[in-house]
């Protein structure tokens, strides 16, 4: 994983799905689809979740 989606990874921790989906929706696409992978969902909500709950 890039340093850069290590940081969203602790950056968006705690926050509010709704503020991190947004964010998302901002991220640079290989980032993004570094934290789908990672996750093992491309659905926007369902990874501001997961990243809201570190999980």
């Amino acid at each position: 994983m890039t340093q850069q989606a290590k940081n969203c990874l602790e950056l968006y921790r705690g926050g509010s799905p709704a503020t991190i989906k947004k964010l998302l929706q901002s991220q640079k696409a290989s980032v993004l689809k570094e934290l789908q992978n990672y996750f093992g969902t491309s659905d926007l909500d369902k990874l501001a979740l997961c990243l809201s709950n570190g999980k």
